[in-house]
């Protein structure tokens, strides 16, 4: 990580798409094509070897066991890592924190009145394919749920109904200008 930030807030642009667009797209709510952001992960400065994943939160005296770390979990212990819960707790009045409130929904009515419009894609393994591809929203958002189809067609805890469709499948892939970056496969 760069000693400051590039960008002095957090944009949210992406998960609120992720979370809004893909529901109307596919006309349903509870689309089940689920992201979580990744927190943190500490690296080495030198080698860049990841060290440890973080999944970070604030302690506002919540229950702290109800937040979910399951996919951190995996990832660590896919990886060899070690993974930690980081409940960071402020000492903030409540006039400050109100202030904080109303820019943070400012920011957000900005970045919903400001969509993205393209995407610029690169795959980075299982081989690196050294080079970005311009892809529209809607085919970035096929990309997402052609990989969660295609895991849901393996995946023992698949309810019935959510099997992938190999046709229409196999068409996306054909037409999909991601395919330069996948061997012709749209999904690891």
């Amino acid at each position: 990580m760069s000693r400051h930030r590039r960008n002095p807030g957090i944009d949210l642009t992406f998960s609120t798409a992720h979370r809004d667009e893909l529901p109307e797209i596919y006309r349903r709510t509870g689309h089940r094509l689920d992201v979580a952001d990744r927190d943190w992960t500490e690296f080495c400065h030198f080698c860049r070897d990841p060290l440890a994943i973080y999944e970070e939160f604030r302690d506002v005296g919540q229950d702290l066991m109800d937040k979910g770390v399951q996919v951190s979990k995996k990832l660590a212990t896919a990886a060899g890592l070690d993974a930690f819960g980081v409940a960071w707790r402020i000492d903030r009045s409540p006039e400050v924190q109100q202030e904080i409130d109303d820019l943070n929904h400012r920011i957000r009515q900005l970045e919903a009145q400001n969509p993205i419009v393209s995407f610029r894609v690169r795959r980075l393994t299982p081989v690196d394919s050294r080079q970005y591809v311009d892809v529209t929203p809607a085919q970035w958002w096929e990309q997402v749920r052609s990989m969660h189809g295609r895991h849901w067609h393996e995946c023992p805890g698949t309810p019935d109904g959510y099997t992938l469709d190999v046709g229409r499948y196999i068409l996306a892939r054909e037409a999909h200008p991601l395919r330069c970056l996948t061997q012709g496969r749209l999904v690891p």
